[in-house]
């Protein structure tokens, strides 16, 4: 899933929950999303056109991408993240 310490981990999403209107508030929604042929777990802002894509490590940097035409924020979504399940 992207970070070493989510390695053997299981991600319950909701595949139903695309939208960027948050679930809990005032908790930020942790999303799946497609990154090429994987699935990353990011939280995600919405600027302008752009979707900002967080990482919850802050080390890593943001990836912005650009709202194509035609489609909506839903459709770069895979699901709303429910649970991480992990054992230690």
């Amino acid at each position: 899933m992207g970070r070493p310490e989510y390695a053997g981990a299981i991600a319950v999403i909701d595949r139903h929950y695309c939208s960027l209107r948050l679930y809990d508030p005032p908790r930020p929604n942790l999303y799946a999303i497609r990154d090429g042929n994987q699935v990353a777990l990011r939280y995600i802002d919405r600027v302008d056109n752009y979707l900002v894509y967080l990482p919850a490590n802050r080390a890593i940097p943001p990836k912005v991408t650009e709202v194509a035409q035609n489609t909506s924020a839903g459709d770069y979504i895979s699901g709303r993240v429910v649970l991480i399940q992990h054992k230690t």
